[in-house]
């Protein structure tokens, strides 16, 4: 094939961005993640008035 040079920098520019994304993809997907702590329950003073009546 005959490609001119813009397009042989782009193919490459393509490829190497692609590598990069899988690359990304297997270290997020390898890394262990933290467990979310439960988020702590606040009543507002209705609510504990609905809860008490």
């Amino acid at each position: 094939m005959c490609w001119s040079k813009y397009e042989r920098e782009q193919l490459e520019r393509e490829r190497r961005e692609a590598e990069f994304e899988a690359e990304r993809i297997r270290l997020a997907s390898e890394t262990p993640k933290a467990p979310e702590p439960e988020p702590e329950v606040h009543l507002g003073e209705r609510e504990k008035e609905l809860v008490r009546g």
